[in-house]
């Protein structure tokens, strides 16, 4: 965690935006290089077709993972390094944003990792028409089934990730202000962390002021 909490905002910068960029246009690179232009020039339009841009996109999601690794390990950092930089008696609850955190993490990592085998499963529902084994009715019923679920997923990941926001705005604001605040008192910081790219050369220097001007003792004392 420490490692985050001393990094300066353009290392932070260069890994969550110009790393990404980069390795995207890498995925760009490797998306059109696997791309038979002749068979795409004098085919037309079809389901085989379709699954192999499907299948070639995947590279382009590869640089999702790297983000979600580096921003969900900043805000573990942000939400549970920064508290023990808390004077005693005062005390931030993380239980909810622990629950947050992991179901947020979790559910985002799936979905960029089944984005790696949707060419596939399309193959496989395509293969299963021609052949007759599934019908059209059964594909769409369990599209419907699957969507019912995931949509109420779907929503509560959106709503643990901007209480992860929220949670570590005012992680940040209540260790610089050593008391405890509400949103108004925070409510800078919070937008700070939601436009990440932007916000982080304003939200990370408070930051490394906190890390850097506290120090630990072997007696749970901090000292400035």
């Amino acid at each position: 965690m420490s490692l985050f909490l001393k990094a300066k905002h353009w290392q932070l910068f260069l890994l969550l935006f110009a790393l990404p960029i980069f390795l995207f246009m890498i995925g760009i690179a490797m998306f059109f290089a696997n791309l038979d232009f002749q068979v795409l020039a004098e085919s037309e339009p079809s389901p085989e077709l379709i699954i192999d841009l499907f299948s070639n996109m995947s590279w382009i999601f590869a640089p999702m993972i790297v983000v979600f690794i580096i921003q969900y390990c900043w805000y573990w950092s942000v939400a549970i390094g920064l508290k023990r930089f808390l004077p005693e008696g005062l005390a931030i609850n993380s239980t909810l944003f622990k629950v947050c955190f992991f179901v947020s993490l979790i559910y985002i990592s799936s979905f960029v990792l089944l984005s790696f085998g949707f060419s596939q499963f399309l193959k496989s529902i395509f293969d299963s028409s021609i052949d007759g084994s599934i019908q059209p009715n059964f594909v769409i019923g369990r599209s419907i089934a699957a969507f019912s679920m995931i949509f109420p997923l779907h929503l509560f990941s959106t709503f643990s990730m901007f209480y992860i926001i929220y949670h570590s705005a005012k992680t940040i604001k209540t260790v610089n202000a050593q008391k405890q605040v509400t949103f108004s008192d925070f409510i800078e910081e919070f937008f700070l962390i939601w436009f990440f790219p932007i916000g982080i050369w304003f939200i990370q220097p408070k930051i490394n002021a906190i890390f850097e001007g506290k120090q630990l003792e072997e007696d749970g004392v901090y000292n400035n």
